[in-house]
């Protein structure tokens, strides 16, 4: 892996955000929604993460498949289950590699999910996260998501450049493979995020030693 890239790219979920993803689920089975439509449900979570379908869309769908009259709120509340916190942590550690990298974030997301962590991350740390990122690229707006080589490409031509000059960080493998057909290098976020925050401090050292 390089450690002499021009960009730095960043997932969000179990990178900067802690989710909890069983916990959504757990919440829709209490709410009523058997196991066995899981798949299916995953599948309209999917397409509207890429900006395909509208909440509504998806909620009458569930409704017409289920035979059920979920509310919105009783329905959306469960997906917001998943968002836990953010991590200060690596928060920190980006609010110093941006004094000398570009730093941007690329996001399998959605409208409302953004809207809660966005919200989140305002009362956490007291602005917004434009002001943590160069740039901010969502799934739901690119209308594409990660690991299609579509939102890649749409990155590079966004911040014209190349892929052998970025480096990437997200925690599924399938999302760096993608990453790495064009050219990025990538780390894998383990769960611990242990080796993850080393790389991050060794780009922050690079940056102050006295030959730079």
């Amino acid at each position: 892996m390089k450690l002499s890239p021009q960009l730095l790219v960043f997932d969000l979920g179990r990178v900067l955000l802690h989710i909890d993803v069983d916990r959504c689920y757990r919440t829709y089975s209490d709410l009523g929604i058997p196991s066995h439509y899981e798949i299916s449900l995953k599948t309209l979570f999917q397409k509207y993460e890429s900006g395909n379908i509208s909440e509504q869309h998806l909620l009458d769908r569930v409704n017409e498949d289920l035979g059920t009259t979920y509310t919105y709120e009783a329905f959306w509340s469960c997906w917001d289950a998943m968002i836990v916190s953010y991590d200060r942590e690596v928060v920190s550690l980006i609010e110093d590699l941006r004094t000398n990298y570009q730093v941007v974030l690329l996001s399998n997301t959605n409208l409302r999910h953004q809207l809660v962590f966005e919200k989140m991350y305002q009362e956490c740390f007291g602005g917004g996260l434009e002001s943590l990122f160069d740039r901010l690229f969502y799934s739901h707006e690119l209308q594409c998501s990660k690991p299609s080589p579509l939102i890649y490409e749409k990155v590079e031509r966004a911040l014209n450049v190349e892929g052998e000059s970025i480096l990437f960080f997200d925690d599924l493998k399938e999302n760096l493979s993608a990453a790495n057909e064009r050219g990025w290098a990538t780390q894998q976020v383990m769960e611990d995020k242990y080796a993850f925050k080393a790389t991050l401090k060794r780009l922050i050292d690079i940056k102050k030693a006295p030959y730079n």
